[in-house]
This record gives structure tokens, C-alpha cells and sequence, in this order.
């Protein structure tokens, strides 16, 4: 079952005894930098692998803003490539893409698109930029993360199941530990255990990529002759 990035942080700071939320050991900062980087991990180990989405957009010569449809899930976009060039597009501040497309004489500065910012705003749109304006019509691919290619806010899924949760839980716990010092470790009562979590989280990793690789697996068909 999916949790929150708060529901995680929490689960942790519980594992690990960091309950003082007024004067926690491990910033929640800290934390959350772990948990987006321990997903991505875990997801890779249990065979979680992106996908290749052709034609997210297509691009009209001389516009450079558009509007996409929800499905594009774009939060777990990460990378966007140029049709006819091939190359990536490096993502911006939206800030930024803004100035540059609204700025004096932006429309008549036009060429293959090197540059986007990709949003979602408050009616659940998702709103897109790139830059320089397209010089002719073209199209944008995606690679598509089965996980989300950032966790924003606390508010944010980790689309995981129980095993796997359990394990980003542990693999939190350790990466957190570990990156104390003797001092700050000797404040946590249950410092002593990251050997034990790292085993579970080993054998809850092991047994994910299992399931995955049975669920994944092409069927086989019976053929009988009559």
C-alpha cells in the first residue's frame, strides 16, 4: 500500500527512537533527501524500470507554451528529448522559462528547443514551456519513471507496496544512522539495530524483485492438437 513521504518520515524517526520533533537528531531535511534517494534505489534493485513515452507533445512552430493532459503524469518524468535533434532538453525553473519566453522579441528568436519547465497548477493542468520558440513543428519524448521523479511535498506518494515500504523504511533508518556521529548515535535508542535492518530490508528487496519478475513474466500458452 502506498504511503505519504510523511507517513515514511515518520515510520523512521519511530524505528530509529528520534520522537523529539522539537530537537530531532536527524533534520527532517536530511530525511527527506534519504527517502527520495533510497526509493530510487530500491526501486532500481527490484526491477521498477522506466518507460519510453513517444509524442507527450506537439510542438507548432512559433508557440512555445501548451497545455497537457493529466495521464502524462508528470511528476515522474524525467528526462524529455527533442524529436528531430535527438538531444535532451535540460528542465528549468519555471521562473525562468517564463522571463525568457515573455521577454522583448522572444518570439522572433526561434530554434530547436533546448530548454522546458513542466508544472501542474491549481486546476490539476499540466502547463508546459520550452525555449527558444520552436522554429518548426516537432515532438517531445519522455522517459517515464514507474516511481516519481521527485517527491515535492509531504503530501507526495511512494507508490510501494507493504514488503517494499517496509524496506525504504529500514534503508532510511540505515543511511540516517550511519551518516551520525558517535555523539548524536548515542542519543538514539535504537542505533544499535541498523545490522539487523539492513538484512530485513535486503530479504524484503529480494522478495519484491521475485514478485515483480513473476507478475512481469510473459504467459506461456498450452497448445493442444486436436
Amino acid at each position: 500500500m502506498a504511503i505519504t513521504r510523511k507517513v515514511c518520515r515518520e515510520r523512521v524517526r519511530e524505528l530509529i527512537g528520534d520522537l523529539n520533533i522539537q530537537a530531532p537528531v536527524v533534520p527532517s531535511r536530511r530525511m527527506d533527501v534519504e527517502i527520495h534517494d533510497q526509493m530510487r534505489r530500491l526501486a532500481a534493485l527490484a526491477g521498477y524500470a522506466d518507460e519510453y513515452v513517444k509524442n507527450i507533445v506537439t510542438l507548432v512552430e512559433g508557440d512555445f507554451d501548451y497545455t497537457l493532459p493529466a495521464s502524462v503524469q508528470y511528476d515522474r518524468i524525467s528526462h524529455v528529448f527533442l524529436d528531430s535533434q535527438g538531444w535532451p532538453l535540460d528542465e528549468k525553473p519555471r521562473d525562468l522559462l517564463v522571463y525568457l519566453t515573455e521577454r522583448p522579441g522572444a518570439e522572433s528568436s526561434k530554434g530547436d528547443p533546448r530548454l522546458y519547465a513542466m508544472w501542474q497548477d491549481e486546476s490539476q493542468v499540466v502547463q508546459l514551456l520550452v525555449y527558444p520558440v520552436p522554429r518548426q513543428a516537432d515532438f517531445l519524448h519522455a522517459m517515464r519513471s514507474a516511481i516519481p521523479a521527485t517527491l515535492a511535498t509531504d503530501a507526495s506518494l511512494i507508490p510501494f507496496g507493504e514488503e517494499l515500504t517496509d524496506a525504504l523504511v529500514k534503508a532510511v533508518a540505515v543511511a540516517c544512522v550511519q551518516s551520525l556521529t558517535p555523539e548524536q548515535r548515542a542519543r538514539l535508542p535504537s542505533a544499535g539495530d541498523v545490522a539487523l535492518w539492513q538484512q530485513d530490508k535486503e530479504v524484503s528487496v529480494h522478495n519484491e524483485a521475485i514478485r515483480r519478475g513473476r507478475m512481469l513474466r510473459p504467459r506461456r500458452f498450452a497448445f493442444v492438437r486436436w
